[in-house]
């Protein structure tokens, strides 16, 4: 009837109400369009609100009416954004209703259709409305509304997304205040308030808020993050899987991308301001997240039926947050930990991996590398190799590179590797498809570093890299680290390509300056193993030497030996380098668990880069790293000595480690106390003794052994202090 309509300011006619009637009976985009197409002209606000609900609703509204679409279905739909647009303006923005401005924007965003002039113009007329009305608008088209806008493609800089999320911060906290003053933390008395927010309603404002690019970085975007997330954290338990996938993509989003608000100028007020809002808003979108992910194990998912989207979002979205790092590996998280979560997610991707499509299975590549589980790749690997031909580049970089990254490319992984390789192949020419840096990047480096040698694939990833080079001399497109993962792959393989030479060559020697010391030691490696010394590139090879010395201190051992060995081999020769490496230096390493047992934290130690032995014939240590000939290993800090004597500093009682404390059972349980105080270590072959110091701190007796006059006597000016 008449009456139940919302009016807007104006009474519907009984034609208007017959129209509406009719509107709602249609369930094809194509007959709701007719029926537009015929009446547009007599609708009013109502009717075009439903048209573009029902349209929004419809199994093939999507397909006719996105961009590319149906030409005669797209110009009706323009007909009926104009007519919505009039009817707005023939009122006043306070007589918009707010049921009628929250249908228009979900329905756009629904529809898929972008953010058109048309639309755009829309929105505009809305959001006066909203300006007006936003304290009226209840829970759920506060949801609506942001959701809408959120597929539109807007950001949180637009206006409308400002005025809704003022609202649905004021919304969402005078909703938890409410709670608090009633029941604390009980869950039943959130969802029996008739017109509060939902776990749908509060799901969707946490995705949209990502969507929009809403930072716990951007100090402006406190408030609402922690009030939706503090929502998620009183709703945890009543999420159903779409609901939990989109609250852990959206604080995976929220943590991992986005900047501070780039117009705000810091002074030392604002900047401590700032930083504490960023801390606070980080703190509830973790400690919303530690709730949900704690539920997390086989038994939940199988109960919940989790559909293969579900399965990839969440393991993107645990492994993208790095709640390893968060809460450190294995670490209780309120009842669960983080290899219960990714075992049960691993044995849920074997599942459902044959069900799912090439994106998830990257999702679930990724994820899985990332946290380091193997279980489950052959799963994704299976599934990937039979739907590899429909696999973006980006999806089969992403696959390979994962596997790569966990080492996982035998004879059992041939199918996806061959599959992957035909499919990049395949793709129409590289000029015009443009296949993207960090692809072209991972897909080598991924099947160099498996020793997969295709050499069609190989020839198309360097065309690609030459075709940019074409455009830009200095193939600014590509980072340092791109181009010397790509000639790092060439070279381990083998693959000599002159192409790839010639346009990588004059970006090296343009832009030595901006490569970090592994980017220029892997392309100092590989430019010697590709033969460029053969080219007489004296001047390339002179300007990675003045880039190495520049950055000479950021350089760790293993890089600097592997550089220099690298850089002789290709003939270059820098007195400045060679004075500045022969030098002794000072090296301070910082281990924060270390404060509470002890009053500096800080280990400093001398140290100066191995002699050069010339043309010695025994095979030293650095040579497995690609160095010439360099003795006195000791007399430097090896990666692998810093990353045991770190390990050490966070390992504040035996029993840290289940592993050491089951490999020492038995020999140390004549000890009562659980410390290391009392025991006694050994470290053999201990160069500088770095691991040893660390563990004299944690209260060990360290004897640490060595052997050369020049290590000894670097020593003496620490050890000993």
């Amino acid at each position: 009837s008449v009456s139940e309509l919302p009016l807007d300011g104006r009474r519907m006619s009984s034609w208007q109400v017959a129209i509406n009637q009719d509107l709602t009976r249609k369930t094809s985009a194509s007959d709701i369009l007719v029926v537009v197409s015929s009446h547009v002209a007599d609708f009013n606000l109502v009717n075009c609100t439903t048209a573009l609900q029902r349209l929004a609703r419809s199994t093939d509204g999507r397909r006719l009416l996105q961009y590319g679409g149906d030409s005669s279905a797209l110009a009706v739909l323009n007909g009926l954004l104009d007519a919505a647009v009039t009817r707005i303006r023939q009122q006043q923005p306070h007589e918009v209703e707010s049921r009628t401005s929250a249908s228009l924007l979900h329905a756009c965003g629904k529809l898929g259709i972008g953010l058109s002039r048309r639309v755009g113009t829309l929105v505009n007329e809305i959001e006066k409305s909203v300006n007006v009305r936003a304290s009226r608008f209840n829970p759920q088209e506060l949801s609506n509304s942001l959701w809408g806008v959120a597929k539109l493609g807007f950001d949180h800089e637009s206006d409308i997304v400002l005025l809704l999320g003022e609202a649905i911060s004021t919304s969402l906290s005078d909703e938890l205040r409410s709670l608090k003053r009633t029941v604390l933390h009980d869950e039943h008395v959130w969802l029996s308030r008739s017109v509060g927010w939902t776990e749908q309603g509060v799901s969707n404002v946490a995705w949209s808020l990502a969507t929009l690019g809403f930072s716990v970085d951007n100090a402006h975007h406190a408030e609402i993050l922690i009030a939706t997330f503090t929502a998620v954290s009183a709703l945890a338990t009543r999420f159903n899987p779409q609901e939990l996938a989109n609250v852990l993509w959206a604080a995976a989003k929220t943590v991992t991308t986005g900047a501070r608000d780039k117009n705000e100028k810091d002074t030392n007020e604002t900047d401590n301001h700032r930083k504490k809002m960023v801390m606070k808003t980080r703190a509830a979108v973790i400690s919303a997240t530690s709730v949900i992910v704690s539920r997390i194990d086989s038994t939940f998912i199988a109960r919940q039926r989790f559909e293969p989207r579900h399965v990839a979002n969440i393991a993107w979205a645990c492994a993208k947050l790095g709640l390893d790092i968060e809460t450190g590996r294995g670490d209780d998280l309120r009842g669960g930990s983080i290899e219960t979560v990714f075992s049960a997610l691993a044995m849920a991707v074997v599942r459902v991996a044959s069900h799912m499509n090439t994106q998830e299975l990257s999702m679930c590549a990724w994820a899985l590398a990332a946290f380091g589980v193997v279980d489950g790749t052959f799963a994704v690997a299976e599934a990937f190799a039979s739907q590899a031909n429909k696999a973006t580049p980006r999806q089969l970089a992403t696959t390979v590179a994962a596997l790569a990254k966990l080492g996982e490319g035998g004879d059992g992984y041939g199918t996806l590797f061959d599959a992957v390789a035909d499919a990049v192949i395949s793709f129409p020419d590289p000029i015009k498809y443009e296949l993207k840096p960090q692809d072209v990047a991972n897909l080598a480096w991924a099947f160099a570093k498996l020793g997969r040698k295709k050499q069609l694939m190989f020839n198309y990833l360097s065309e690609v890299f030459a075709a940019q080079a074409v455009i830009d001399v200095k193939v600014t497109a590509y980072s340092p680290k791109q181009v010397s993962m790509i000639l790092w792959a060439f070279a381990t393989l083998d693959i000599q390509h002159q192409t790839l030479l010639t346009a990588a060559i004059p970006m090296i020697k343009a832009r030595a300056h901006e490569f970090n010391p592994r980017d220029l030691t892997n392309t100092a490696w590989a430019l010697d193993s590709l033969g460029v010394k053969s080219l007489g590139e004296d001047r390339l090879i002179r300007k990675i030497g003045r880039a190495a010395r520049r950055r000479l201190a950021d350089f760790n051992s293993q890089e600097l030996l592997k550089f220099l060995g690298a850089h002789g081999r290709l003939g270059g020769y820098d007195k400045k380098l060679n004075a500045a490496v022969s030098a002794q230096r000072k090296r301070s390493y910082d281990f924060p668990s270390l404060g509470s047992r002890d009053s500096c934290s800080i280990v400093t130690l001398t140290s100066r880069i191995p002699m050069h032995y010339g043309n010695a014939t025994v095979e030293r240590v650095d040579d497995s790293c690609h160095g010439w000939g360099r003795g006195d290993t000791g007399v430097t800090l090896w990666e692998g000595s810093f990353v045991l004597a770190e390990w050490l500093s966070r390992a504040l009682n035996p029993r840290h480690s289940n592993e050491i404390s089951a490999a020492m059972s038995g020999h140390w349980s004549h000890l009562a106390s659980d410390t290391w105080e009392g025991r006694v270590g050994v470290e053999l072959g201990a160069g500088l003794g770095l691991p040893s110091i660390v563990a004299a701190k944690l209260g060990l007796e360290m004897v640490s052994t060595d052997g050369t006059s020049p290590l000894l006597r670097l020593r003496r000016g620490f050890l000993f202090r």
